[in-house]
């Protein structure tokens, strides 16, 4: 308020109220809570639940650890129902499951319409290997390739990698007129197991049942990899 003195000077008085005080010492309160994210997330992979053991259970770091206390897999196709009506091969699809157990991998095969007709199984294709999250664990690329007793020069080759590109390994088929002879290479190219198939009386024809032997490099049996149509 103003005041005057008694020279004649106007003088400015402050007065503080109770109000002032209250806000000079003012601090605002939070009024709204952090809230949680709305997107999503893809869900914790779960560790098999088919089989107890003493193994304790861990989160994945890729989708090959799936496997790490798996003793047998099972391939099962997913038959099209286009293949059977317009007698075409399409491409094909795979559910990887354990024994009397779940699915813990997909596979998917990605090749062309034009490879297919008219190379049918010996088509180049790129084979995908996805977990239960839909993240892939496993690559697998084939060239074009017969793999028969009239191309020796030209056999049966894939190649396999884990998830960013990289390279662990190669599948060679082995010329033979016996049965069929494969050769698994690691990522250094050494030989690490042969795989010996049945005898096809010098034509290999992979569109039978049969049974492999898995060896290692003495030749000694150490698993099996069964083939059966249905």
């Amino acid at each position: 308020m103003n005041s005057q003195n008694g020279d004649g000077v106007n003088t400015l008085e402050s007065h503080s109220t109770d109000l002032d005080l209250v806000n000079e010492n003012y601090t605002p309160t939070i009024s709204i809570q952090p809230q949680l994210s709305s997107a999503t997330r893809r869900p914790v992979p779960v560790l098999r639940n088919w089989e107890s053991d003493n193994v304790s259970q861990f989160i994945p770091m890729h989708g090959l650890d799936f496997l790490s206390t798996v003793e047998q897999v099972n391939m099962q196709q997913t038959i099209e129902l286009n293949e059977l009506l317009a007698h075409q091969e399409s491409e094909n699809r795979y559910s990887v499951k354990v024994p009397n157990g779940e699915t813990i991998y997909y596979a998917s095969e990605v090749s062309t319409s034009f490879q297919r007709m008219c190379f049918g199984p010996s088509r180049s294709f790129i084979m995908k290997l996805y977990d239960r999250t839909h993240q892939e664990a496993l690559e697998i690329k084939r060239r074009l390739a017969c793999g028969t007793c009239s191309f020796w020069c030209y056999l049966q080759a894939l190649e396999v990698f884990i998830p960013l590109d990289e390279f662990i390994g190669t599948v060679k088929q082995q010329m033979n007129f016996k049965s069929s002879v494969f050769l698994v290479f690691g990522k250094q190219h050494e030989v690490l197991y042969r795989i010996e198939g049945p005898s096809m009386g010098g034509c290999l024809s992979f569109s039978k049942d049969g049974y492999f032997k898995v060896c290692n490099l003495i030749k000694n049996k150490i698993n099996k990899i069964t083939k059966q149509n249905f």
